[in-house]
Protein backbone atom coordinates (compact mmCIF):
# COMPACT_ATOMS: atom_id res chain seq x y z
CA UNK A 1 0.00 0.00 0.00
CA UNK A 2 1.57 3.25 -0.84
CA UNK A 3 1.29 6.24 1.37
CA UNK A 4 -0.57 8.47 -0.46
CA UNK A 5 -3.57 5.30 -0.51
CA UNK A 6 -2.68 5.10 3.58
CA UNK A 7 -3.03 8.72 3.97
CA UNK A 8 -6.66 8.29 1.76
CA UNK A 9 -7.46 5.38 4.25
CA UNK A 10 -6.61 6.59 7.46
CA UNK A 11 -9.26 10.01 6.30
CA UNK A 12 -12.00 7.74 5.94
CA UNK A 13 -11.49 6.31 9.27
CA UNK A 14 -13.76 8.76 11.27
CA UNK A 15 -13.48 6.19 14.52
CA UNK A 16 -9.28 6.56 13.65
CA UNK A 17 -9.31 10.15 15.42
CA UNK A 18 -11.06 8.75 18.59
CA UNK A 19 -8.23 6.27 18.56
CA UNK A 20 -5.55 9.15 18.44
CA UNK A 21 -7.52 10.76 21.29
CA UNK A 22 -7.35 7.82 23.61
CA UNK A 23 -3.84 7.05 22.86
CA UNK A 24 -3.21 11.23 23.86
CA UNK A 25 -5.50 11.01 27.12
CA UNK A 26 -4.46 7.91 28.22
CA UNK A 27 0.13 9.22 27.98
CA UNK A 28 -0.21 10.71 31.64
CA UNK A 29 -2.39 8.40 33.69
CA UNK A 30 0.62 6.90 35.69
CA UNK A 31 -1.67 6.28 38.65
CA UNK A 32 -3.29 3.26 36.62
CA UNK A 33 -0.25 0.34 36.20
CA UNK A 34 -0.04 -2.85 37.33
CA UNK A 35 3.17 -3.89 38.98
CA UNK A 36 5.06 -6.92 37.48
CA UNK A 37 8.17 -7.61 39.67
CA UNK A 38 10.48 -4.40 39.17
CA UNK A 39 8.47 -2.64 36.60
CA UNK A 40 5.22 -0.97 35.89
CA UNK A 41 2.67 -1.69 32.95
CA UNK A 42 0.02 1.13 32.59
CA UNK A 43 -3.20 1.10 31.12
CA UNK A 44 -2.01 3.67 28.32
CA UNK A 45 0.90 1.20 27.33
CA UNK A 46 -1.62 -1.26 26.63
CA UNK A 47 -4.30 1.08 24.90
CA UNK A 48 -0.93 3.05 23.00
CA UNK A 49 -0.03 -0.93 21.92
CA UNK A 50 -3.51 -1.69 20.29
CA UNK A 51 -2.97 1.87 18.25
CA UNK A 52 0.02 0.69 17.03
CA UNK A 53 -0.41 -2.66 16.32
CA UNK A 54 -4.35 -0.82 14.16
CA UNK A 55 -2.11 2.06 12.52
CA UNK A 56 0.75 -0.50 10.87
CA UNK A 57 -1.55 -3.34 10.02
CA UNK A 58 -2.76 -0.16 7.70
CA UNK A 59 0.44 1.06 6.55
CA UNK A 60 2.15 -2.16 6.36
CA UNK A 61 5.38 -1.00 7.24
CA UNK A 62 7.40 1.08 9.54
CA UNK A 63 9.42 4.09 8.76
CA UNK A 64 12.12 6.22 10.35
CA UNK A 65 13.36 9.42 9.12
CA UNK A 66 16.99 8.93 8.74
CA UNK A 67 17.78 12.55 10.45
CA UNK A 68 16.28 10.61 13.57
CA UNK A 69 17.20 7.10 12.76
CA UNK A 70 20.97 7.51 13.55
CA UNK A 71 20.95 9.17 17.12
CA UNK A 72 17.54 6.64 17.99
CA UNK A 73 20.08 4.06 16.93
CA UNK A 74 23.30 5.80 18.77
CA UNK A 75 21.19 5.23 21.99
CA UNK A 76 20.28 1.98 21.47
CA UNK A 77 23.80 1.08 21.54
CA UNK A 78 24.64 3.30 24.58
CA UNK A 79 22.08 1.37 26.52
CA UNK A 80 23.31 -2.27 24.99
CA UNK A 81 26.88 -1.56 26.04
CA UNK A 82 25.96 0.06 29.18
CA UNK A 83 23.94 -3.20 30.13
CA UNK A 84 26.21 -5.68 29.11
CA UNK A 85 28.80 -4.57 31.29
CA UNK A 86 26.37 -3.50 34.18
CA UNK A 87 26.48 -5.78 37.34
CA UNK A 88 22.58 -5.64 37.34
CA UNK A 89 22.00 -6.65 33.74
CA UNK A 90 18.49 -8.26 34.45
CA UNK A 91 16.79 -4.96 35.22
CA UNK A 92 18.88 -3.15 32.73
CA UNK A 93 18.16 -5.44 29.87
CA UNK A 94 14.37 -4.46 31.15
CA UNK A 95 15.17 -1.16 30.31
CA UNK A 96 16.53 -1.89 27.13
CA UNK A 97 13.05 -3.20 25.84
CA UNK A 98 11.44 -0.45 27.28
CA UNK A 99 13.30 1.95 25.62
CA UNK A 100 12.74 0.36 22.78
CA UNK A 101 8.79 -0.25 23.38
CA UNK A 102 8.69 3.65 23.92
CA UNK A 103 10.50 4.76 20.71
CA UNK A 104 8.44 2.98 18.76
CA UNK A 105 5.09 3.39 20.30
CA UNK A 106 5.70 7.18 21.59
CA UNK A 107 8.05 8.06 19.11
CA UNK A 108 7.65 6.51 15.71
CA UNK A 109 3.93 6.54 15.97
CA UNK A 110 2.80 10.05 16.71
CA UNK A 111 6.06 11.13 13.91
CA UNK A 112 4.05 9.03 11.14
CA UNK A 113 0.90 10.31 12.38
CA UNK A 114 1.73 13.58 11.77
CA UNK A 115 3.37 13.12 8.75
CA UNK A 116 0.02 11.58 7.43
CA UNK A 117 -2.69 13.52 8.82
CA UNK A 118 -1.00 17.04 9.63
CA UNK A 119 -2.35 19.50 12.06
CA UNK A 120 -5.82 17.43 11.93
CA UNK A 121 -3.43 15.10 14.64
CA UNK A 122 -2.24 18.80 16.68
CA UNK A 123 -6.10 19.70 17.35
CA UNK A 124 -7.07 16.11 18.86
CA UNK A 125 -3.63 16.10 20.75
CA UNK A 126 -3.95 19.55 22.18
CA UNK A 127 -7.90 18.95 22.86
CA UNK A 128 -6.62 16.02 25.33
CA UNK A 129 -4.30 18.58 27.54
CA UNK A 130 -7.41 20.45 28.09
CA UNK A 131 -9.68 17.40 29.02
CA UNK A 132 -6.66 16.11 31.19
CA UNK A 133 -6.26 20.00 32.53
CA UNK A 134 -9.97 20.31 33.22
CA UNK A 135 -10.00 17.11 35.58
CA UNK A 136 -7.01 18.72 37.66
CA UNK A 137 -8.90 22.30 38.18
CA UNK A 138 -11.67 19.36 39.40
CA UNK A 139 -10.09 18.34 41.78
CA UNK A 140 -9.17 21.21 43.31
CA UNK A 141 -12.60 22.94 42.64
CA UNK A 142 -14.30 20.40 44.67
CA UNK A 143 -11.86 19.84 47.26
CA UNK A 144 -13.24 23.73 48.50
CA UNK A 145 -16.51 22.01 49.05
CA UNK A 146 -14.48 19.61 51.25
CA UNK A 147 -14.95 16.53 48.32
CA UNK A 148 -11.88 14.88 47.80
CA UNK A 149 -10.73 12.96 45.07
CA UNK A 150 -9.07 9.59 46.10
CA UNK A 151 -6.23 10.16 42.61
CA UNK A 152 -5.31 13.84 44.51
CA UNK A 153 -4.43 12.86 48.14
CA UNK A 154 -1.86 16.19 48.47
CA UNK A 155 -3.42 18.77 50.21
CA UNK A 156 -2.39 22.48 50.91
CA UNK A 157 -4.58 23.13 54.17
CA UNK A 158 -8.03 22.00 53.10
CA UNK A 159 -6.95 22.67 49.19
CA UNK A 160 -6.33 19.26 46.89
CA UNK A 161 -3.45 19.71 44.55
CA UNK A 162 -4.25 19.22 41.30
CA UNK A 163 -2.53 16.40 39.51
CA UNK A 164 -5.07 14.62 37.49
CA UNK A 165 -3.52 10.71 37.21
CA UNK A 166 -0.19 11.39 37.62
CA UNK A 167 2.02 10.21 40.15
CA UNK A 168 1.96 13.71 41.81
CA UNK A 169 1.58 17.39 41.44
CA UNK A 170 4.89 17.93 39.93
CA UNK A 171 4.53 15.13 36.71
CA UNK A 172 1.36 16.80 36.60
CA UNK A 173 3.18 20.00 36.34
CA UNK A 174 5.84 18.10 33.59
CA UNK A 175 2.95 16.72 31.39
CA UNK A 176 1.27 20.25 31.59
CA UNK A 177 4.09 22.68 30.68
CA UNK A 178 4.64 20.96 27.35
CA UNK A 179 0.90 22.44 26.49
CA UNK A 180 1.04 25.72 28.18
CA UNK A 181 4.86 26.84 27.03
CA UNK A 182 3.38 26.42 23.73
CA UNK A 183 0.46 28.46 24.07
CA UNK A 184 2.51 31.09 25.70
CA UNK A 185 5.01 30.86 22.99
CA UNK A 186 2.43 31.37 20.14
CA UNK A 187 0.46 34.17 22.06
CA UNK A 188 3.80 36.65 22.37
CA UNK A 189 4.91 35.62 18.55
CA UNK A 190 2.37 35.98 16.82
CA UNK A 191 1.31 39.96 15.60
CA UNK A 192 -3.01 39.06 15.16
CA UNK A 193 -4.68 38.48 18.02
CA UNK A 194 -5.12 34.42 17.64
CA UNK A 195 -5.17 33.57 21.19
CA UNK A 196 -7.25 35.99 23.51
CA UNK A 197 -5.96 36.86 26.98
CA UNK A 198 -9.06 35.17 28.43
CA UNK A 199 -8.15 31.96 26.55
CA UNK A 200 -4.24 32.73 27.57
CA UNK A 201 -5.47 32.72 30.91
CA UNK A 202 -7.34 29.72 31.38
CA UNK A 203 -4.50 27.80 29.48
CA UNK A 204 -1.76 28.99 32.16
CA UNK A 205 -4.64 28.15 35.31
CA UNK A 206 -4.07 24.16 33.73
CA UNK A 207 -0.53 24.62 34.94
CA UNK A 208 -1.21 26.54 38.05
CA UNK A 209 -3.67 24.43 39.78
CA UNK A 210 -0.85 21.82 40.49
CA UNK A 211 0.41 24.03 42.39
CA UNK A 212 4.25 22.71 42.07
CA UNK A 213 7.25 24.72 42.74
CA UNK A 214 8.68 23.77 39.34
CA UNK A 215 6.35 26.04 38.27
CA UNK A 216 8.17 29.52 40.28
CA UNK A 217 11.35 27.88 37.56
CA UNK A 218 9.26 26.78 34.43
CA UNK A 219 7.93 30.66 33.82
CA UNK A 220 11.17 32.16 34.47
CA UNK A 221 12.82 29.61 32.12
CA UNK A 222 10.62 30.06 29.53
CA UNK A 223 11.27 34.00 29.52
CA UNK A 224 15.13 33.49 29.54
CA UNK A 225 14.77 30.70 26.61
CA UNK A 226 12.61 32.91 24.28
CA UNK A 227 15.39 36.08 24.80
CA UNK A 228 17.94 34.13 24.55
CA UNK A 229 17.04 32.22 21.21
CA UNK A 230 15.87 35.84 20.32
CA UNK A 231 19.52 36.87 20.25
CA UNK A 232 20.25 34.02 18.13
CA UNK A 233 17.72 34.32 15.02
CA UNK A 234 16.37 31.60 16.68
CA UNK A 235 12.79 33.33 16.08
CA UNK A 236 11.11 33.57 13.04
CA UNK A 237 9.40 37.22 14.29
CA UNK A 238 9.55 39.71 17.10
CA UNK A 239 8.31 39.47 20.22
CA UNK A 240 5.81 42.38 21.14
CA UNK A 241 6.59 44.07 24.48
CA UNK A 242 2.81 44.88 24.30
CA UNK A 243 1.90 41.15 24.25
CA UNK A 244 5.02 40.25 27.13
CA UNK A 245 3.72 42.93 28.88
CA UNK A 246 0.09 41.32 28.86
CA UNK A 247 1.36 37.79 29.24
CA UNK A 248 3.40 38.99 32.21
CA UNK A 249 0.59 40.79 33.59
CA UNK A 250 -1.88 37.48 33.38
CA UNK A 251 0.50 35.35 35.55
CA UNK A 252 1.15 37.92 38.11
CA UNK A 253 -2.90 38.94 38.45
CA UNK A 254 -3.21 35.28 39.16
CA UNK A 255 -0.37 34.21 41.82
CA UNK A 256 -1.66 37.90 43.18
CA UNK A 257 -4.89 36.77 43.41
CA UNK A 258 -4.47 33.58 44.36
CA UNK A 259 -1.95 34.52 47.41
CA UNK A 260 -4.37 37.04 48.66
CA UNK A 261 -6.95 34.59 49.09
CA UNK A 262 -4.88 31.67 49.56
CA UNK A 263 -1.71 32.28 50.61
CA UNK A 264 -1.16 29.13 52.31
CA UNK A 265 -1.08 27.72 48.71
CA UNK A 266 1.54 30.08 47.80
CA UNK A 267 3.77 29.64 50.98
CA UNK A 268 3.00 26.24 51.45
CA UNK A 269 3.73 24.95 47.73
CA UNK A 270 4.90 27.14 45.46
CA UNK A 271 7.31 28.54 47.12
CA UNK A 272 7.81 26.51 49.88
CA UNK A 273 12.09 25.96 49.55
CA UNK A 274 12.05 29.63 49.99
CA UNK A 275 9.64 29.36 53.27
CA UNK A 276 10.57 25.81 54.46
CA UNK A 277 14.00 26.30 53.45
CA UNK A 278 16.36 23.75 51.31
CA UNK A 279 15.93 21.25 54.29
CA UNK A 280 12.42 20.47 53.22
CA UNK A 281 12.14 16.85 52.05
CA UNK A 282 10.87 17.60 48.75
CA UNK A 283 14.35 19.38 48.41
CA UNK A 284 16.59 16.86 50.11
CA UNK A 285 15.13 13.85 48.16
CA UNK A 286 16.18 15.42 45.02
CA UNK A 287 19.66 17.00 45.62
CA UNK A 288 20.47 13.01 47.53
CA UNK A 289 19.69 11.39 44.16
CA UNK A 290 21.54 13.64 42.11
CA UNK A 291 24.40 13.80 44.35
CA UNK A 292 24.49 9.95 44.43
CA UNK A 293 24.26 9.85 40.40
CA UNK A 294 27.13 12.06 39.84
CA UNK A 295 29.37 9.92 42.14
CA UNK A 296 28.03 6.89 40.17
CA UNK A 297 28.89 8.49 37.26
CA UNK A 298 32.37 9.83 38.62
CA UNK A 299 32.99 6.03 39.54
CA UNK A 300 31.92 4.33 36.59
CA UNK A 301 32.20 7.40 33.65
CA UNK A 302 32.59 6.07 30.51
CA UNK A 303 29.47 3.53 30.16
CA UNK A 304 27.64 3.76 33.70
CA UNK A 305 26.43 0.87 35.43
CA UNK A 306 23.37 0.45 32.62
CA UNK A 307 20.01 2.36 32.72
CA UNK A 308 18.06 0.83 35.75
CA UNK A 309 21.33 -0.06 37.47
CA UNK A 310 22.20 2.96 39.36
CA UNK A 311 19.79 2.37 42.08
CA UNK A 312 19.98 -1.64 42.36
CA UNK A 313 23.99 -0.54 42.63
CA UNK A 314 23.55 2.39 45.54
CA UNK A 315 21.14 -0.21 47.58
CA UNK A 316 23.80 -3.12 47.39
CA UNK A 317 26.32 -0.47 48.51
CA UNK A 318 24.49 0.83 51.39
CA UNK A 319 22.73 -2.57 52.67
CA UNK A 320 25.41 -4.80 51.43
CA UNK A 321 23.13 -6.62 49.72
CA UNK A 322 23.37 -9.40 46.43
CA UNK A 323 24.03 -8.61 43.15
CA UNK A 324 19.81 -8.14 42.41
CA UNK A 325 17.33 -6.20 44.44
CA UNK A 326 14.32 -8.48 45.53
CA UNK A 327 11.29 -5.88 45.08
CA UNK A 328 10.41 -2.47 42.66
CA UNK A 329 11.04 -0.57 46.43
CA UNK A 330 14.47 -1.19 46.69
CA UNK A 331 14.94 -0.71 43.11
CA UNK A 332 13.28 2.78 43.22
CA UNK A 333 14.89 3.68 46.76
CA UNK A 334 18.22 4.53 45.25
CA UNK A 335 16.94 5.62 41.46
CA UNK A 336 17.72 8.74 40.13
CA UNK A 337 15.95 11.92 40.83
CA UNK A 338 17.24 14.27 38.13
CA UNK A 339 17.36 12.99 34.39
CA UNK A 340 20.70 14.86 33.38
CA UNK A 341 22.69 13.09 35.67
CA UNK A 342 20.35 9.98 35.50
CA UNK A 343 21.74 9.58 31.71
CA UNK A 344 25.61 10.38 33.32
CA UNK A 345 25.20 8.02 36.18
CA UNK A 346 23.41 5.26 34.07
CA UNK A 347 24.96 5.78 30.46
CA UNK A 348 28.35 7.69 31.11
CA UNK A 349 30.20 9.76 28.58
CA UNK A 350 28.90 7.31 25.91
CA UNK A 351 24.87 7.42 26.67
CA UNK A 352 25.16 11.49 26.88
CA UNK A 353 27.11 11.82 23.62
CA UNK A 354 24.20 9.63 22.02
CA UNK A 355 21.06 12.36 23.67
CA UNK A 356 23.35 14.57 22.83
CA UNK A 357 23.18 13.94 18.86
CA UNK A 358 19.38 13.39 19.38
CA UNK A 359 19.32 17.38 20.69
CA UNK A 360 21.79 18.21 17.98
CA UNK A 361 19.64 16.94 14.78
CA UNK A 362 16.39 18.10 16.90
CA UNK A 363 18.09 21.65 16.67
CA UNK A 364 19.04 21.44 12.95
CA UNK A 365 15.83 20.23 11.93
CA UNK A 366 14.25 23.44 13.42
CA UNK A 367 16.92 25.99 12.27
CA UNK A 368 15.68 24.30 8.72
CA UNK A 369 11.92 24.63 9.28
CA UNK A 370 11.64 28.30 10.12
CA UNK A 371 14.48 28.90 7.37
CA UNK A 372 12.04 27.67 5.11
CA UNK A 373 11.19 29.86 1.95
CA UNK A 374 7.81 28.31 1.33
CA UNK A 375 6.62 28.02 4.86
CA UNK A 376 4.03 31.11 5.94
CA UNK A 377 4.73 33.36 9.12
CA UNK A 378 1.99 31.39 11.01
CA UNK A 379 3.80 27.97 10.01
CA UNK A 380 7.48 29.03 11.54
CA UNK A 381 4.98 30.23 14.70
CA UNK A 382 3.99 27.13 15.66
CA UNK A 383 7.82 25.17 15.23
CA UNK A 384 8.84 27.88 17.26
CA UNK A 385 6.14 27.15 19.50
CA UNK A 386 7.01 23.37 19.19
CA UNK A 387 10.51 24.02 20.12
CA UNK A 388 10.32 26.66 22.88
CA UNK A 389 8.21 24.28 24.98
CA UNK A 390 10.21 21.11 24.28
CA UNK A 391 13.25 23.48 25.46
CA UNK A 392 11.22 24.27 28.65
CA UNK A 393 9.97 20.93 28.89
CA UNK A 394 13.46 19.98 28.84
CA UNK A 395 14.28 22.20 31.89
CA UNK A 396 11.09 21.61 34.02
CA UNK A 397 11.99 17.62 33.41
CA UNK A 398 15.30 17.97 35.42
CA UNK A 399 13.02 18.57 38.49
CA UNK A 400 11.72 15.13 37.97
CA UNK A 401 12.94 11.51 36.86
CA UNK A 402 12.71 9.10 34.39
CA UNK A 403 13.84 8.88 30.71
CA UNK A 404 10.50 7.39 29.57
CA UNK A 405 7.80 9.31 30.48
CA UNK A 406 5.32 9.09 27.22
CA UNK A 407 4.19 12.49 27.27
CA UNK A 408 7.73 13.67 27.24
CA UNK A 409 8.49 11.38 23.51
CA UNK A 410 5.15 12.21 21.44
CA UNK A 411 5.71 15.71 22.13
CA UNK A 412 9.14 15.65 20.80
CA UNK A 413 8.31 13.13 17.78
CA UNK A 414 4.94 15.53 17.18
CA UNK A 415 7.63 18.53 16.93
CA UNK A 416 10.30 17.01 14.91
CA UNK A 417 7.32 15.48 12.56
CA UNK A 418 6.18 19.14 11.98
CA UNK A 419 9.32 21.03 11.10
CA UNK A 420 10.54 17.62 8.66
CA UNK A 421 6.74 18.64 6.96
CA UNK A 422 8.20 22.32 6.65
CA UNK A 423 11.04 20.39 5.14
CA UNK A 424 9.48 18.75 2.80
CA UNK A 425 7.60 21.39 1.38
CA UNK A 426 10.22 23.60 0.93
CA UNK A 427 11.64 20.09 -1.42
CA UNK A 428 8.15 19.90 -3.16
CA UNK A 429 8.43 23.23 -4.72
CA UNK A 430 11.84 22.96 -5.98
Amino acid sequence: MSTGESKSLLRQLDWFDGCIFVYFLTLSLELLNVQIYLYKLKVGHVLATILFCIFFSLQKKISVERSVRAPAVAIFLSLLISALFSAHPFRCAGYLGVYVFNFLVYFVLPYQLMILRGIKVLKVYFASFVVVGLYACAQVFFSLFDVYDPSAPQRVAFIARGQALTYEPSYYALYMTLFVMFYNTRFLLSSARKISLRTLLGVNLLLLVSTSTGIFFSYPAFVLTLFCFSLFSFMPSRISKKRLIGFLGVIASVIGIVFFFFPDIIAYSLLKFFYWGFGHNSFTTRWEGMYNSVSTFLNNPWIGVGLGGVGPSLYQHYYEAGNQVETLMEAELFDPTNTFTEILGSLGLVGFCAFGFLAWRFIQSYKKAISSNTASKDAKILAASFFISVVVGMIVLQFNSGLFRPYIWVHIALALAYFRSLEMRAEDAC
